[in-house]
């Protein structure tokens, strides 16, 4: 047996480590069945971080700041409101100016969510959602790939955040802090049914596209 001699170790729930994980190791109560669940770890100076909680953590910081920016831009960049509210009219999404403000704070709180881990699969639903309403209102007739504007970048996220909503926030976030424990299948569900259902919901009541537009 290879034993794989790297600073990688399995954990059980109390964070102890259990030994290290080897190539020839079978299903179990030792390490293999930490890999099949996620409960593993990298130590560190100072003891064990289990890496799903690094991953859930980088994972939330990096979606949350690029929301928050993709709001930040739809307020305060080239245009302000006013032209975020022109360009959603260019779409077809009635009333313009509503929705342009909805997705200012619809990206600001989502992200911000995101971002400190609260409400987890509820945030993360939220951005699926803005990806919905984007990939179909702005992006589907222009193909996949995100150089010719398609629905490539847009996909990504909605399915980085699906998978986020499953595997949990991790331990360094306000929903571990908080005992709310929505992971698995519950969050998935949750953020597949507040995004898939809000976007197409959205567009099913005011997404125009061809007919004359009302204004901002």
């Amino acid at each position: 047996m290879t034993v794989i001699l790297i600073t990688v170790m399995a954990v059980d729930r109390s964070g102890a480590p259990q030994g290290c994980l080897s190539q020839g190791a079978m299903a179990g109560d030792g390490p293999a069945a930490a890999i099949a669940t996620g409960r593993f770890a990298v130590q560190v100076p100072g003891g064990p971080v289990e890496a799903l909680d690094a991953v859930g953590l980088a994972l939330r910081v990096v979606l949350g700041i690029i929301m928050i920016a993709h709001g930040y831009n739809h307020w305060r960049g080239p245009g302000g409101l006013a032209g975020t509210a022109r360009w959603f009219d260019g779409l077809g999404l009635q009333p313009a100016r509503l929705h342009a403000l909805a997705s200012v704070l619809v990206e600001f709180g989502a992200g911000g969510a995101l971002l400190i881990g609260l409400l987890t699969p509820v945030a993360a639903g939220a951005i699926v959602g803005t990806m919905v309403v984007a990939g179909l209102a702005a992006h589907r007739g222009n193909g996949f790939f995100v150089f010719k504007e398609g629905y490539e970048y847009v996909l990504l996220i909605a399915v980085v955040c699906l998978c986020l909503a499953a595997t949990g926030p991790g331990r360094v976030s306000l929903d571990h802090a908080l005992g709310v424990n929505l992971n698995g299948g519950i969050g998935a569900a949750i953020a597949a049914v507040v995004g898939l259902g809000g976007g197409l919901g959205l567009l099913a009541a005011s997404w125009r596209p061809g007919r004359e537009r009302t204004g901002a």
